[in-house]
């Protein structure tokens, strides 16, 4: 809208400065040459106005298009331009990304290769304690096993030596009744 408004002042400023100078040289023309027998009609110098003025018109819109074919380039050419900065940002952080993922993944790969050796150390040391406590238990009971036996033996010998006795009395009472 404001370009069509620009464009009718400037016609008109066009029109006003191109009938001044007409009429300045129809004015010229009758002073210094008087034997121009035809003048220009008002009809035909209006329809040459008009001819000029379109002719004005079409030259200004032509130059506007190339104007604006101009900018729409150079805006695609920034675009363009600003796609591939993006595009290379864009690369340069996956990059950037995958480099710590990797710095990730080995610090990881560390930690569990820590654990699994912390694991196994604390797995051979519960299997050194459960071995000893074994050896315990089975000395205890090794112990225990020779208290019992010594215990049974006592027993068994002090019962063999009250079987002993009780027969040694059977025998004398046998005897004394033979006598």
């Amino acid at each position: 809208m404001k370009r069509i408004l620009l464009t009718l002042v400037f016609l008109f400023s066009l029109f006003s400065i191109a009938g001044a100078q007409e009429e300045k040289k129809a004015t010229e023309k009758k002073i210094t040459d008087k034997k121009v027998s035809v003048e220009l009609t008002l009809d035909q110098a209006i329809e040459q106005l008009e001819k000029e003025l379109d002719k004005k018109i079409e030259a200004l819109e032509i130059e506007e298009d190339q104007e604006i074919e101009k900018l729409e380039q150079e805006n695609e050419k920034k675009v363009k331009a600003a796609e591939r900065e993006n595009d290379k940002k864009i690369k340069a952080m996956e990059q950037e990304n995958d480099k710590l993922l990797k710095v990730v993944e080995q610090e990881n790969d560390r930690r569990i290769e820590k654990k699994e050796q912390e694991n196994e150390s604390r797995i051979k040391k519960l299997e050194q304690e459960n071995d000893r406590i074994i050896d315990d238990i089975e000395e205890a009971s090794e112990l225990q096993k020779k208290e019992l036996k010594s215990k049974y033996k006592n027993k068994i010998e002090a019962l063999e030596k009250e079987f002993e006795m009780k027969e040694k009395e059977l025998k004398q009472q046998a005897k004394r009744k033979e006598n």
